[in-house]
């Protein structure tokens, strides 16, 4: 019995620091999460057609 005492003693005070030390769900930031491409047009143009090119600004991620 002597030697349970302070083993629960020492997890009780390590469970209490660790417990004050967590962030309530609500008061975590929400991770940012970029749009997947950029939506802005750099600039647009017509084919031969009449169909509206639009070239968007981005990097090669894009395709």
């Amino acid at each position: 019995m002597r030697k349970i005492i302070p083993i629960g003693v020492t997890a009780l005070t390590t469970a209490a620091l660790l417990a004050g030390t967590a962030l309530p769900a609500q008061a975590r930031p929400a991770p940012v999460v970029p749009h997947p491409w950029d939506r802005r047009v750099k600039c647009t143009s017509t084919d031969d057609d009449g169909r509206k090119i639009v070239t968007r600004y981005g990097n090669s991620d894009f395709g």
